[in-house]
């Protein structure tokens, strides 16, 4: 039988073939950070990320970008497209991103930690900014003001000054500087209350009424008593600082028994009550002396 093939020809695969079909999968790398992409476009979409150019402008609000996805993207601000849902309280987000940073809040997934202080965040560019805390960096200045921020701490305070709220509730109206100022308003229309009590029921629409509303059930960190409302609280704390102004000054010290120098309360609290002076049993007349009165003479009104 004869051979198929012609003589020093193969079906299999040479070495080199079997590399340049590997290399094929990813051969077009970026060299600036040495990613690898399928296609010279995906490469060249990718370059735009080391690029300060910004060739994508939304028609709606003038907001320029890099890529014609992030544009797609950020143009759901104005249709109110959300096509991801949160299937444990079904908030809805723009992005798939988004979605998945949410859903951190039912987990309580933090995978960021600070390598300084511990601090757990739950996405990265949290964690970044945290650490410029520790290192203080603020590397961006504001042109007009020359007060210096983060870049996106500088993204929002150039608002201050432009005035600009390019984020509207669409229940509402209402403007907003940021995506994440307006997703914290919806949440007065919703309803929405993410952040529960690990101690009872109660539910919260912001973290930090939980934050405040968790200082109840720790009580008072001189005298362990513990509150219904924060207002109690601070109306309990107030009372500490006034029983620590009645302390008396050193020279007096020696009057007291407590070893604590503190005058007891029964001692100090104002009785608001008021005894009236006795009336005199008789009208009386004040009058001044005069020269008669002085040898001896008699004073007018036959008053001796």
């Amino acid at each position: 039988m004869e051979d198929q093939n012609p003589a020093g020809s193969s079906t299999a695969p040479t070495e080199l073939q079997k590399k340049k079909k590997k290399d094929g999968r990813k051969n077009h790398c970026c060299q600036i950070c040495d990613k690898n992409f399928k296609t010279s476009a995906s490469l060249k979409a990718h370059q735009m990320v080391h690029s300060e150019e910004r060739p994508f402008s939304c028609q709606e609000c003038g907001a320029t970008f890099k890529t014609q996805s992030s544009l797609k993207l950020h143009q759901r601000i104005h249709t109110g497209e959300k096509p991801y849902s949160c299937q444990e309280c079904g908030s809805s987000f723009s992005t798939s991103g988004s979605l998945n940073v949410h859903q951190r809040i039912h987990t309580g997934e933090r995978p960021y930690k600070c390598d300084e202080c511990g601090k757990a965040c739950t996405t990265s560019s949290a964690l970044t900014v945290h650490k410029r805390i520790h290192s203080r960096e603020k590397p961006c200045s504001c042109e007009i003001c020359g007060k210096s921020f983060t870049r996106p701490g500088l993204v929002f305070h150039r608002r201050v000054h432009t005035g600009e709220k390019p984020f509207f509730c669409e229940s509402c109206g209402k403007g907003f500087i940021s995506e994440g100022c307006l997703r914290l308003h919806r949440r007065s229309h919703t309803g929405e209350r993410p952040f529960g009590c690990d101690q009872c029921a109660e539910t919260f629409s912001y973290k930090k009424s939980l934050v405040a509303h968790k200082r109840l059930h720790a009580g008072c960190d001189r005298c362990g008593e513990v509150f219904r409302t924060v207002l109690e609280m601070i109306s309990h704390k107030r009372a500490h600082k006034w029983m620590d102004a009645l302390k008396l000054p050193p020279q007096l010290s020696h009057t007291l028994k407590q070893p604590s120098r503190e005058i007891p309360v029964s001692q100090v609290s104002p009785q608001w009550s008021y005894a009236a002076p006795a009336e005199p049993s008789g009208p009386t007349v004040k009058t001044e002396p005069t020269a008669a009165a002085a040898v001896g003479g008699a004073l007018p009104g036959g008053v001796a």
